[in-house]
């Protein structure tokens, strides 16, 4: 069975489940950007935020007995240098569902060896991989 096609770049909204422990408080959700690169037989994704990029050391788009799909990967995030004293690099693991056909939405969940964990929404997809943040957000504004 044919895989989804889901080059591109991707507009990613994260809410992490992580609480503040001085205040209690949940942040709201960061804005970032899926960079998506797909030949026949791999898959690559950089997310970019204006305080980190993440890259996929691994991945798999899966079939479910369904037939809907899935991305499953590992993951590398690496701060910039400014935050690293609150926030170091890490490792973690995404679960994402293809939505559409064609995909118009990636959904689902991370989890990081920081013990964090959270929920993706991907929506907005355009065909140009930008390489950063900064390119990434002039390219919708």
């Amino acid at each position: 069975m044919k895989h989804p096609i889901v080059e591109g770049t991707w507009k990613v909204a994260l809410q992490t489940r992580w609480r503040n422990p001085e205040t209690g408080v949940v942040p709201g959700p960061i804005a970032g950007y899926m960079a998506i690169r797909q030949k026949y037989d791999s898959l690559s994704m950089r997310l970019m935020t204006r305080e980190s990029s993440s890259v996929l050391l691994g991945a798999e788009i899966l079939t479910e007995p369904d037939g809907t799909r899935s991305i499953v990967g590992v993951y590398r995030n690496e701060p910039v240098m400014a935050v690293r004293e609150r926030s170091r690099i890490h490792h973690g693991a995404l679960l994402l569902k293809v939505n559409g056909q064609p995909p118009n939405r990636l959904t689902g969940k991370y989890w990081t060896d920081r013990d964090t964990a959270g929920d993706m929404d991907l929506s907005e997809r355009k065909a140009q991989l930008f390489e950063d943040f900064d390119s990434a957000a002039n390219g919708w504004a």
